[in-house]
């Protein structure tokens, strides 16, 4: 039963990808309010 893929690798790449820069973006912003 192959329906495992009804989200592409692509679309899971994506996701995985906007969810580490909206991290890595408010890391940013946290570290310029200090500065």
């Amino acid at each position: 039963k192959e329906t495992r893929f009804s989200r592409s690798p692509y679309q899971e790449h994506t996701d995985f990808l906007s969810t580490k820069a909206v991290s890595a973006t408010k890391v940013i912003t946290e570290g310029e309010d200090q500065a």
